[in-house]
């Protein structure tokens, strides 16, 4: 019997241990054809001022756009949607935090899709 189903491919990601908890955080990543999807949890070991960003972790297939890839908003510990993720042309995966300082200890919960090349 054939299978239409396509492949799930894993890709091995590694959380940044300067940035992250590593005992609090995970990370996962799975593509499927051209489609990636990341879920994952963070906890940052650093503050973070507004308007500054932070590595999370590398290992993502790259975004097909020719720039950096950016999330939707995602919320920081209960609290308004201030933060956002990107993917870079070479697989990292950053935090951005807008309006509100990020604490170090905060915790991030975070699902995303994107296309790849």
């Amino acid at each position: 019997m054939e299978s239409n189903l396509m492949a799930i491919n894993t890709y091995h990601m590694t959380l940044n241990t300067s940035n992250v908890k590593t005992s609090d955080s995970w990370i996962e990543c799975n593509r499927i054809g051209n489609l990636v999807m990341v879920n994952g949890c963070v906890k940052i070991t650093k503050d973070v001022n507004v308007y500054t960003g932070i590595n999370l972790a590398s290992g993502a297939p790259a975004p097909c756009c020719d720039k950096q890839l950016y999330t939707g908003a995602i919320a920081q510990d209960n609290t308004y949607s201030s933060c956002l993720l990107s993917v870079s042309k070479n697989g990292e995966i950053n935090l951005y935090v807008r309006w509100k300082k990020a604490l170090a200890g905060d915790v991030f919960y975070y699902e995303f899709c994107y296309i790849c090349k």
